[in-house]
């Protein structure tokens, strides 16, 4: 039988502490990374399967009712699922919690002019516009192209659609720069206005 001294136990077991610690760690990042109804929630959102990923953003939110981007997916799920209704009010659950978060004026403007309320979807717009926050400009264009009697075309309502899902409208982008052509080549040839930069 071997006779171990002090310090070589004191090796062995700082050797053993470093491995108990080690798979800490590594339970814990797994914990954060793949697990949590929020994450898988945003892994189902992104793979199409609104379903399920409604059911762990229901589970996050019943975890935390303070959690703004559960309710901002639960809003777009419901657009999805054409009930553009329940998605604003969760919108506005969610604006309650964070007024300076631009996400849930964007997505209610969305619903409201998918459910066909255009002229609520204007102070909405407007509320959003004088948000400090960058890239909010660009997401206020979006918005924009509905008609004056406040209707949208088949294509625009195509658009909004593909902005609540985030995947982008191929179909929709080919027009504009279908027509962003046309215009410079009437340009070109004298026939029109330059497009704007």
């Amino acid at each position: 039988m071997r006779v171990y001294r002090s310090n070589e136990r004191g090796k062995y077991v700082k050797y053993a502490l470093g491995i108990v610690v080690l798979c800490v760690l590594v339970f814990v990042t797994f914990k954060l990374v793949v697990g949590g109804p929020y994450r898988q929630g945003a892994r189902l959102f992104a793979n199409g399967d609104y379903g399920a990923a409604g059911e762990k953003f229901q589970a996050a939110v019943e975890k935390d009712s303070r959690t703004g981007d559960s309710l901002v997916y639960l809003a777009r799920i419901k657009g999805i699922q054409g009930d553009p209704d329940a998605g604003v009010e969760l919108c506005n659950r969610a604006a309650a919690l964070d007024d300076t978060d631009p996400l849930p004026l964007y997505y209610k403007a969305i619903l409201l002019q998918l459910a066909g309320r255009v002229s609520e979807s204007e102070p909405v717009i407007d509320k959003l516009s004088k948000l400090p926050q960058m890239g909010v400009a660009m997401a206020v264009g979006e918005l924009g192209g509905f008609h004056q009697d406040g209707t949208l075309t088949p294509g625009e309502i195509a658009h909004r659609r593909s902005l609540l899902t985030g995947k982008k409208d191929r179909e929709a982008e080919a027009r504009k720069a279908g027509q962003a052509l046309k215009m410079l080549q009437r340009a070109k040839q004298g026939g029109g206005p330059a497009p704007q930069p």
